[in-house]
């Protein structure tokens, strides 16, 4: 929302500014938290959002300088968004769960009852070399035979997977972990990578496998099959689960008591006749 960009604080320091408009490291944090950036985010995002930021900022000091929000629409609309906040607010108020819910017995109890909700995939640990296709056929006949050597260098016995990886892959992340590209689930995998796994033992590198990008080289490191996650692995996640369950249920009863309470009453006639009329 515009609005929320006016907020400020006296010890507000500025981060950034677009002529006369000021970007407050307090508007940051909250613009940050809003899009869910953390310290781990590129800074080139962060400068985005920066600018973003201060665009809006520009704007909205436009239209208050042109009294924009004195207009008779722009006025309904920013009652009908006070209204939503503040519907939304206290409903999420009146419905919040207590703070020691769930119980123990209670987390226990639904995993006991679902745990075919909590299925880990099978996982592989790889390590991988990767060779780009080119951008043409002569290109793409040079990758495949570069891929072809390093995967049956790699095959070699006593041969240093991770150095050639260092050298070699074109994934700079992996490559600069030796070719580590950790736990992966099979769904996340291509179809021609789980059918060459299939084939591995733990400590087997494959043969060049083809992909839309380029070659890959991989070697299975180790495995896990599938199996259910253990009951601290989704803790977290049958809490927030079985929270919002319960709120649910909590907004829906105490609407229904209102609604008891203080039955609705419709007059049909105005009703009809609202329906009658021309469209609205």
């Amino acid at each position: 929302m515009l609005v929320s960009l006016a907020f400020a604080s006296s010890a507000a320091q500025p981060v950034a500014s677009m002529g006369s408009v000021v970007l407050s490291d307090v508007e940051l944090k909250l613009a940050l938290a809003e899009a869910r950036m953390g310290k781990a985010t590129r800074k080139n995002e962060i400068e985005a959002l920066i600018s973003t930021q201060l665009v809006r900022k520009a704007l909205l000091a436009e239209a208050s300088a042109a009294g924009w929000d004195r207009r008779p629409e722009v006025m309904r609309e920013i009652e009908r968004e006070r209204e939503r906040v503040m519907v939304t607010s206290y409903a999420n108020h009146l419905a919040r769960p207590p703070a020691d819910y769930p119980r123990d017995n209670d987390i226990e109890s639904f995993y006991a009852a679902n745990r075919a909700q909590f299925i880990r995939p099978r996982e592989y640990r790889l390590s991988q070399i990767f060779v780009p296709a080119g951008a043409d056929s002569a290109a793409r006949a040079r990758a495949a035979e570069q891929a072809r050597l390093l995967a049956s260098d790699a095959r070699l016995l006593g041969a240093d997977f991770a150095a050639l990886a260092r050298s070699y892959s074109q994934h700079a992340q992996s490559a600069a972990r030796g070719g580590d590209s950790g736990w992966i689930a099979e769904h996340d995998l291509s179809a021609a990578l789980r059918a060459a796994l299939a084939q591995l033992e733990p400590g087997a590198t494959s043969d060049a496998i083809p992909s839309s990008q380029g070659w890959h080289i991989v070697k299975l490191v180790d495995s896990r099959p599938q199996g259910p996650f253990a009951l601290e692995q989704v803790r977290d996640r049958i809490v927030a689960l079985l929270r919002l369950r319960r709120a649910q249920e909590t907004e829906r009863a105490y609407i229904d008591r209102m609604l008891e309470k203080t039955p609705i009453s419709i007059d049909e006639a105005a009703l009809t006749s609202i329906l009658s009329s021309d469209p609205f």
